[in-house]
């Protein structure tokens, strides 16, 4: 029933003028390169009056920035007209700057144990949504649900149901837009394994992981001057999972967001700029594109201005973009910061001077710690990450010597069990035709015994009835001769009998004439 309802939909589409021609659309492999870097705006959740807001400003600093695509989530459970007019600015906004829009949704609202009902409302909620935009351009992807938990659905099963009902219902008004799916567990990659891939994908589907998923993590995680070898491990078996599962399924993906730590709050040291420049290059180096978020803590979009303290991390991001500096007032140059091979995009300008890389602003008069290589705090951090990564490095080539050997042993004990067991089949044969031996000559004895007597009962019986024959016709014979002689004197007798009737009936014969004649015939001797 439900191919039918899409076959049909998809044919009033067609009649419409809605041509799902493949070759407007954008592949998953061209989309995911460029989404490059971008950021999570939180331009429905921060309570800002944003109705009368120019978002082609804000847009031009974002593009100004070197910010490639945001991602607007939506936590709207019903959208008014109103609604989708803001909406439709702020994506034709992003479509004139060349910045890629995401629509996101976050329910506000979980199932309450009736998860039937509740799957019908959130793929209800992607249907209005994706027939109103279903004549936007490619460059709009949808993504359908951020962070999967428990409280939304309580098993993966679930999970993929309600991706299979919400997928198709996109795919009847959006054939070919790109659309991502998330992992349970708030989209930890280590759970991408779980996914089933909807049967009516068309090809142009993605996944949508990142990092804080992890329960009780949120502490440490933003908590940057300590186990930073263990994060790194921590962070690289998530990128390695991501990538082994994309090379499986051959679905792209996409980090949805991750934060640069708690620096708002605690201010932006050397630990968490090392953290944010290794999470930035794991990333650029496996080629999945990412996203930042809690933006409000880089740029005000009010004020239309770059946060101060957030131009330290913003420039380990995007570190080909120009930030116009609003906020704070620049303070002395501070040391030289490590160069990049953009230098000409990586100034700004703050109160009519010109800053390169040998300066940034200060931050409310804060000591900061010189995060340059040749400062002793972070070659000791070097060292110490180049002694974790040999350890590691030594530890997984002793497993994996460990576990080759281990392999061949086991094969080689299979291969002497194998050889046990084919030998033991072959003496167990060999016993059991020695003690059936015996059994089948006295069988085969008992076969030619009783096939002899069947063949002499045969002889017997042939014998019997040629006997018989025999006598039969010595019988007869004897009778024939016997009854011989009896024949010939009946014949004797017989013959005067015959002879003497045979006179009676002459004279009979001449008595008779006279009575003719005269009867007025005539007789042969009248004629004479």
């Amino acid at each position: 029933m439900k191919k039918m309802m899409y076959l049909i939909s998809m044919l009033l589409l067609i009649l419409a003028g809605v041509e799902p021609a493949r070759a407007q659309w954008i592949e998953p492999v061209q989309y995911q390169n460029m989404l490059g870097r971008g950021v999570d705006v939180e331009w429905w959740t921060d309570g800002n009056d944003y109705s009368s807001y120019d978002w082609d400003e804000t847009l031009s600093d974002y593009y100004d920035a070197g910010i490639q695509h945001v991602r607007i989530t939506l936590v709207n459970d019903v959208l008014t007209d109103y609604d989708f007019a803001r909406l439709d600015r702020q994506i034709n906004a992003c479509l004139r700057y060349n910045i890629v829009p995401i629509i996101a949704y976050r329910p506000s609202f979980a199932h309450g144990g009736q998860p039937v009902l509740y799957r019908n409302r959130l793929t209800s909620w992607w249907r209005i949504m994706a027939e109103h935009y279903r004549h936007f351009p490619a460059r709009l992807s949808f993504d359908i649900l951020i962070e999967p938990n428990s409280t939304m659905f309580a098993t993966t099963a679930l999970l993929n149901d309600f991706y299979e009902d919400c997928v198709s219902v996109i795919r009847v008004s959006n054939p070919y837009r790109i659309l991502f799916i998330a992992p349970t567990y708030n989209s930890d990659p280590m759970y991408l394994r779980y996914l089933r891939i909807p049967s009516r994908h068309n090809g142009y589907l993605m996944a949508e992981w990142h990092f804080l998923s992890q329960a009780n993590y949120e502490r440490a995680w933003y908590n940057w001057q300590h186990r930073r070898a263990y994060e790194e491990r921590w962070i690289n078996q998530r990128v390695e999972a991501a990538l082994a599962w994309q090379r499986a399924t051959g679905i792209y993906t996409w980090v949805g967001g991750w934060a640069t730590g708690a620096w708002y709050a605690t201010g932006y040291n050397v630990m968490q700029e090392a953290y944010t420049d290794f999470l930035c290059r794991a990333l650029t180096a496996a080629s999945i594109p990412f996203a930042v978020r809690g933006f409000t803590q880089y740029y005000n979009p009010v004020a239309r201005g770059w946060h101060d303290v957030g131009h330290a991390p913003m420039r380990t991001v995007f570190p080909r973009g120009n930030f116009a500096h609003s906020g704070q007032p620049v303070g002395p140059a501070a040391p030289a910061m490590r160069s990049h091979p953009d230098q000409h995009r990586n100034g700004f300008s703050v109160g009519g001077h010109r800053f390169d890389q040998s300066g940034r602003p200060a931050q409310q008069n804060r000591p900061r710690v010189d995060g340059r290589r040749d400062n002793e705090r972070q070659n000791n951090y070097d060292r110490q990450r180049q002694n974790y990564q040999n350890v590691d490095r030594n530890r997984s080539e002793r497993q994996y010597q460990d576990r080759t050997q281990r392999q061949e042993n086991m094969q080689r004990q299979q291969q002497q069990e194998s050889r046990r067991n084919d030998q033991m089949r072959q003496q167990q044969e060999q016993r059991r035709s020695e003690q059936t031996r015996p059994q089948q000559e006295q069988t085969q004895r008992q076969y030619q015994d009783r096939t002899q007597r069947q063949e002499n009962m045969q002889r017997q019986q042939q014998q019997e009835s040629r006997r018989n024959d025999q006598m039969r016709q010595q019988r007869e014979q004897r009778r024939s001769e016997q009854t011989r002689p009896q024949q010939t004197q009946r014949s004797e007798q017989a013959r005067p009998q015959r002879q003497t009737q045979s006179q009676g009936q002459g004279q009979s014969n001449t008595q008779q004439t006279p009575n003719r004649r005269s009867g007025g015939g005539f007789s042969r001797g009248n004629n004479r």
